[in-house]
């Protein structure tokens, strides 16, 4: 326990610096996992109209996406109806919007990640080389710790 404990500190103490880049990573995530189901939930509607025996008509938003989401749908744009051609002029220009915003979210939460990844190990890195200069010297001129200081120099130098 006491080794899990250590090892939850140092993760801590090494993502610290990081927090920032960590948490609005995390939020791109949040976004892209957002984007992606108002996709989905658009893709089905926009079928729905294509496939409608009147594509001319009136389509309600309880129609489309049910009572619940159609609700606050109503609550965020103030629209119950609109004419079946508008929701299909329309879709298209939106859906390709949402893509591009998920395409930009997908970019920066990638960097994101990969930025932290790197300087949390380049960081690691560093703190073993300090010790392993600083601390762990007396240990290099015995015979039985050779091939551990070999092996711990060459972790030092690679990736």
């Amino acid at each position: 326990m006491t080794q899990l404990r250590n090892s939850r500190t140092l993760l801590k103490s090494l993502i610290k610096p990081y927090s920032l880049s960590v948490s609005v990573a995390l939020l791109f995530s949040l976004c892209l996992g957002l984007i992606s189901a108002v996709i989905v939930g658009l893709i089905g509607p926009g079928i729905q109209v294509l496939v409608s025996p009147d594509p001319t008509g009136i389509i309600t938003l309880e129609e489309l996406v049910g009572s619940h989401i159609s609700s606050f749908l109503f609550w965020l744009t103030g629209v119950k109806e609109f004419p079946a051609a508008t929701f299909l002029n329309q879709l298209a220009p939106f859906l390709f919007f949402l893509a591009t915003l998920k395409a930009i979210f997908l970019f920066s939460q990638y960097y994101l990640w990969e930025y932290t990844k790197e300087r949390i190990s380049r960081d690691l890195r560093q703190q073993f080389m300090d010790y392993y200069l600083g601390e762990a010297s007396h240990y290099r001129g015995h015979i039985e710790h050779e091939k551990l200081s070999q092996n711990l120099s060459s972790l030092i130098c690679t990736d």
